[in-house]
């Protein structure tokens, strides 16, 4: 690669292609945004709706080595401002409401950032935000249609027929990423077998029966986990959503299933009616959810790939392109914060030649944190799946209870938590 500063294209202006955007202007190197999604209207651009099937709506989680990103970025304020600030989540017994343990999300010692439940569109609004601030380039309505990778650069196509050049190309563009051909051709998601289904409710509609919920928090039943989690500054709006088990579809059919909102409403009653192992607040949760605010998402995990640059060092991809996490740990936007920060960095360092070895480092350092994010998620997820038996599902609690307590909910998580990117 020359010896000059590198024209970055970024593909995805999702939450960390914008946060890799930031991190690049921090260090006054050009780069580009490429969108397939129009560019919001003036009228719409504060308007945040959360559940919404189309990628950008929802909730998530948001630790503190996320946060510790975002706020190096001018965006912690307004994500902690606008979100639920919350130190530990709390696991319950459906069956008795008992607690079973908890598990903390904060790193002992650190700056004091504890973790925040957070409209996944607010935290776009905001990187947008400091995007135009800071004259940050985004090109909207730009779906790749091709990628080539040459000796001199990356010559990209778009379904325009635009064609752009550019010296290095990241792709942040998600889970089904184009981009993650040209590193791992071939690397598909699979179905993980567990699909979310949820949507807000307020507290006020829960009335009393919130006393007994120790929210944030998520019930272990024995067909499914269900989880309350508050998701305004003010605790007032609460996230509800059941982890279940579905079978697998089509790309097609999914689209279908996740917009076909009295079929979603009608799975939340039916299993989590009277009469079931679910207690009364679970009960009236699924009741009292808006038809019109339900939403679904399907999990997926990417294989381990075995890069995440291009054989020709000009491509790299980050995020979900480039390992798919499950949301079970809360950490795939957090990880993508993270490749975004330390990618910049490197691309920084080796701005005036040697990019090559800085690429490979850091994609060492990468799949290495990645791996045990990774193993820490599976273990979450197996959590919340079904239990053949009432008998298992209690030797499944007091397991957890078990691991809970000799961890003192901390789960020697200071290693997840604690993280900064600026010691790679």
């Amino acid at each position: 690669m020359s010896n000059s500063t590198p024209d970055v294209a970024i593909i995805g202006a999702g939450l960390g292609g914008l946060a890799l955007a930031l991190s690049l202007h921090a260090h006054n190197i050009p780069c580009t945004l490429y969108e397939t999604r129009p560019a919001p209207s003036a009228d719409a651009s504060k308007q945040i709706s959360y559940f919404t099937p189309n990628g950008d709506g929802g909730y998530l989680a948001l630790a503190p080595n996320a946060l510790r990103v975002l706020d190096r970025l001018g965006a912690y304020e307004g994500v902690r401002d606008g979100g639920f600030n919350y130190d530990e989540i709390h696991m319950q017994s459906a069956r008795s409401m008992k607690l079973i343990g908890t598990v903390r999300s904060h790193a002992e010692g650190k700056e004091g950032y504890r973790s925040v439940r957070v409209g996944r569109g607010l935290v776009r609004r905001i990187l947008l935000d400091k995007a135009e601030e800071r004259g940050v380039k985004i090109v909207f309505g730009a779906k790749l249609v091709d990628l080539k990778e040459t000796k001199d650069g990356v010559d990209l196509q778009f379904g325009d027929e635009t064609l752009v050049t550019a010296t290095l190309v990241v792709g942040a563009d998600g889970m089904h990423s184009k981009v993650r051909d040209a590193v791992e051709p071939g690397a598909t998601p699979r179905y993980s077998g567990q699909t979310g289904v949820g949507g807000p409710v307020s507290t006020k509609q829960l009335g009393e029966l919130k006393d007994g919920l120790h929210m944030p928090c998520m019930l272990l039943g024995r067909g499914n986990s269900f989880a309350f989690m508050p998701c305004t500054n003010d605790g007032g709006t609460v996230s509800v959503f059941a982890t279940m088990q579905i079978p697998d579809r089509s790309r097609e059919e999914w689209a279908t299933f996740m917009h076909d909102k009295v079929t979603l409403k009608k799975l939340l009653t039916d299993r989590h009616s009277e009469g079931t192992e679910w207690p009364p607040a679970v009960v009236k949760a699924c009741r009292e959810i808006d038809e019109n605010q339900i939403s679904a998402w399907p999990t997926y995990r990417l294989p381990p790939l075995g890069k995440y640059t291009s054989g020709g060092g000009r491509v790299v991809i980050i995020g979900d392109a480039a390992h798919g996490i499950p949301p079970h740990a809360g950490q795939g936007a957090g990880m993508a914060f993270e490749d975004a920060a330390t990618l910049a960095d490197k691309i920084a360092a080796g701005r005036d030649g040697g990019l090559e070895p800085l690429l490979a480092e850091w994609q060492g350092h990468r799949m290495e944190r990645i791996k045990r994010v990774i193993d820490l998620t599976a273990q979450s997820g197996a959590a919340r799946r079904a239990s053949p038996t009432v008998f298992h599902q209690v030797i499944k609690e007091w397991l957890m209870a078990a691991y809970l307590w000799w961890n003192d909910g901390a789960s020697g998580m200071d290693w997840l938590y604690g993280y900064d990117t600026k010691a790679l």
